[in-house]
């Protein structure tokens, strides 16, 4: 197929989003470079197809850019990795892509960036410098271009609302600060959506950097507030914590600990850097239909979120699939048993064995995911375990994504939809000595999940 404007990142929050939405384009041909075309679980529209690449393979590249004459440039590595990869995906892959897609002769290139690239206090944050850096490198290139900065990302499935929610929550908030509270201006995933296709449609890019985001400006105490109020129907209390020796006792252990770290000292630069946008015509031009800050919360907080109009919701089936064997039965009454300490009901057991068919939930026979969920279905020491052990090293895992299914069902279906809105209405004493059990439970349970993953990699290694 060829194309018009190539997109790299669909797969990712914001990419996903987007993409449902191509086909408002009826006049312009997408491609999309995708590592893993089969980890995209979207139906394409007509005018959008794909090509198999890594971002990072300049050959693959070239080959993407036949043609095309927009890039539209999503593609990133965020969370917890290590400064080079930042450096090499972020930073070098990015000016690599401009190179060749001057050299195909492309026109126009949109670099979907972050406001973190603006951070006045980049210290401890190679996530941020590498943008920064990618930034320069676009500007440098020669390319007619336009740099988009989203604040805060918000939406259902968002990341980064997903992580604030965690922290939010809590019964009593650690408010991070240095010198004076920051602002923050989250925008919802689908207002960065209308602004992408906006640039697309009807824009030429000329050098701008357009920072971008939503209707309401809050201080971040007020946010981590209000979001307190949604989740959990009470004031917040906060306790005052000096960011500056955080940051530096995070950054010192970093190296040796990243993977299993909360959070990193980069990541705490949103306590210290205002997210707010300077306002430009674009958002001047989206505002009056943009998502406020109320519904943003709203929905980070329900246990039935709206979505975007696109998607299909998990639905009850209206009987068992015929291949429901006793394994799955199994597999489902503990799961349920885990999650939440009761099943969902038939219908529940229903609706899970027509997702997992829907999402080709299945591991390969013989692999170490189809070992671990044979394992997980015999109790619950082990599944804890192998669960603990997925949310580190495993979150594409069919154990892991078969855990989060369910998860939905339960969280929409009587009888224990109903727990997940119940508030929690402890002393903070009792809330303190809950949440120490539960972390020590989880450190238990990681170790033990390390243990058993080992003995399971080695036996589908040494099995004939």
């Amino acid at each position: 197929m060829s194309a018009d404007v190539l997109i790299t990142g669909a797969g990712g929050f914001v990419g996903q989003a987007l993409v449902i939405r191509l086909g408002s384009l009826p006049g312009i041909r997408f491609r999309l470079l995708l590592r893993r075309p089969h980890a995209l679980d979207l139906r394409l529209p007509d005018n959008c197809g794909i090509v198999a690449g890594d971002l990072t393979d300049p050959v693959a590249c070239q080959s993407a850019l036949e043609g095309v004459h927009t890039v539209l440039h999503l593609a990133a590595i965020t969370g917890k990795a290590a400064p080079d990869t930042y450096r090499a995906v972020n930073q070098e892959a990015t000016a690599a892509l401009a190179a060749a897609a001057k050299a195909a002769s492309a026109r126009n290139f949109i670099f979907v960036s972050t406001i973190a690239a603006g951070y006045a206090d980049q210290r401890y944050y190679p996530y941020a410098q590498s943008k920064a850096a990618a930034e320069a490198a676009l500007a440098a290139s020669g390319l007619a271009y336009t740099i988009l900065r989203p604040t805060i990302v918000m939406g259902a499935g968002s990341p980064i609302a997903d992580t604030l929610a965690k922290i939010a929550k809590v019964p009593i908030i650690p408010l991070l600060q240095k010198h004076r509270a920051v602002d923050v201006q989250p925008v919802h995933v689908d207002d960065v959506v209308r602004g992408v296709l906006r640039l697309l449609s009807d824009h030429i890019p000329s050098g701008e950097v357009l920072e971008l985001g939503g209707p309401d400006t809050v201080s971040f105490r007020e946010f981590l507030s209000r979001m307190h109020r949604e989740l959990t129907g009470k004031n917040a209390r906060f306790l005052a914590v000096p960011l500056a020796p955080v940051q530096w006792g995070l950054a010192l252990i970093e190296p040796l600990a990243r993977s299993v770290m909360p959070a990193t000292a980069g990541q705490l630069a949103v306590f210290a850097n205002p997210s707010t946008a300077a306002p430009n015509w674009l958002m001047e031009a989206l505002a009056p239909k943009m998502i406020g800050l109320q519904t943003m919360l709203a929905e980070a907080a329900s246990a039935d979120p709206p979505g975007r109009g696109d998607t299909a919701a998990i639905a009850p089936a209206t009987e068992p699939k015929a291949d429901m064997n006793e394994d799955l039965t199994r597999e489902y009454r503990a799961f349920s048993q885990y999650l939440c300490g009761q099943p969902p009901g038939p219908a529940g057991l229903a609706t899970y064995a027509d997702g997992i068919v829907r999402l080709g939930l299945y591991p390969r026979p013989g692999s170490f995911d189809a070992a671990a969920l044979s394992l997980a279905r015999r109790g619950a020491l082990l599944l804890a375990a192998l669960d603990a052990h997925g949310a580190f090293f495993a979150r594409t895992g069919t154990l892991r994504r078969r855990l989060i299914l369910l998860l939905a069902i339960m969280e929409k279906l009587p009888p224990t939809a109903r727990g997940f809105h119940e508030v929690n209405n402890s002393g903070p004493v009792r809330s303190f000595a809950q949440l120490a059990l539960a972390g020590l439970i989880g450190a238990s349970s990681l170790v033990l999940g390390l243990v058993t993953a080992f003995v399971l990699w080695l036996g589908c290694r040494i099995r004939p």
